[in-house]
């Protein structure tokens, strides 16, 4: 897991809980993105989500929306409950699904089905990839390597960098701190970090390239590499990063690179 720089993009995530929000001051302050909790479980909508879309949105900020959820549900109608609530407010940044909680007391087969069967849903129903919030020992406990191709949007406090988790070699966004880190509100607030390209994007990038490169270490190179035209993937949506590379595709990597002109 990579820390955190000067250069990653500043920005809090709030529900119900955070009452009054000055945003031109977060705006002011260097925030410049913001998830807002729409949804929980089935049929909960929380009751600020339009009020904090207004006053992001009136700031000029990067919008995206999270959806608290309950494993002992249908995930599809979790969906469903989360399309509803958000189709008439656009936003910016990548659905999130925000899983961290077992009442049911699962297993990870189950949390981690549950969780699959969400984040392709998402896919199917809006074009989207979407990303994934858990903290580390969550991650650690409950989740399998099938996730491993969506984003990840990692939570862990008081350290210099992510703990590992063995699925996600890196995250596109970290919430640091639950605990203001210095923002004008008056109170608990949750802090962020995310990846400058993942910011520009909306998420894009990663979603239109191979998508079983997100959170892999590399991927940054990765989609340098495609987008030069170095390397390709193996199918349009696939680039199998640790595969071998064979003798014939290091030459053509070469070529490709112009290391092979005037040689003899």
């Amino acid at each position: 897991m990579q820390t955190r720089t000067a250069e990653h993009i500043l920005g809090i995530d709030v529900s119900h809980h955070q009452k009054e929000i000055n945003w031109l001051a977060m705006r002011a302050a260097g925030v410049r993105f913001v998830y807002i909790k729409a949804t929980e479980g089935v049929t909960y909508q929380d009751p600020a989500v339009q009020r904090h879309y207004a006053g992001a949105r009136q700031a000029g900020m990067k919008i995206g929306f999270y959806h608290y959820a309950r494993p002992y549900n249908d995930p599809r109608l979790e969906v469903e409950n989360l399309l509803n609530t958000t189709k008439d407010m656009p936003h910016d940044l990548p659905f999130a699904l925000d899983i961290e909680t077992n009442e049911g007391k699962f297993g990870r087969e189950h949390i981690s089905f549950f969780c699959k069967l969400w984040l392709e849903t998402i896919e199917q129903r809006t074009g989207e990839t979407p990303i994934i919030y858990t903290y580390t020992s969550f991650a650690k406990t409950y989740l399998g390597a099938e996730l491993a191709r969506w984003p990840l949007w990692i939570a862990h406090y008081k350290t210099e960098k992510p703990g590992e988790n063995g699925i996600w070699r890196e995250w596109a966004i970290w919430q640091y701190t639950s605990d203001n880190d210095g923002l004008p509100y008056p109170g608990r607030l949750d802090v962020n970090v995310m990846e400058p390209e993942f910011f520009e994007t909306g998420g894009k990038l990663m979603q239109n390239k191979f998508s079983d490169v997100a959170g892999h270490w590399a991927v940054k190179e990765i989609l340098k590499a495609a987008e030069a035209g170095v390397m390709k993937g193996v199918a349009p949506d696939r680039f199998d990063p640790d595969a071998p590379v064979t003798r014939a595709q290091l030459a053509v990597v070469l070529d490709r690179l112009g290391l092979l002109e005037g040689r003899k």
